[in-house]
């Protein structure tokens, strides 16, 4: 049960604070840019970039660092491209 415990907190930490860096990017933008700026594309584009990019770091994080076998960085990498699918 602990086992479960200290994985179940391995993941949900970085998948927490993920959700929380993603919401901040979401009301940072609308601020900055706002929802009828000019600029809307831009705006739309770049977020969805910063989004992306955040979700991609923390799936290598994740599956470089919580298995308890050594993993390649590139191997790590290639694993994250799944975010890809929750985008």
């Amino acid at each position: 049960m602990s086992l479960l415990r200290v994985q179940l907190m391995s993941f949900g930490l970085p998948v927490g604070v993920l959700l929380m860096l993603d919401a901040l990017v979401e009301i940072l933008g609308r601020w900055a840019l706002g929802d009828g700026s000019t600029f809307i594309v831009l705006s739309v584009l770049s977020r969805r970039a910063i989004s992306l990019g955040m979700l991609m770091l923390a799936f290598t994080v994740l599956l470089k660092f919580l298995p308890t076998t050594r993993m390649m960085w590139r191997d790590a990498l290639l694993g994250a491209t799944a975010a890809l699918l929750f985008e």
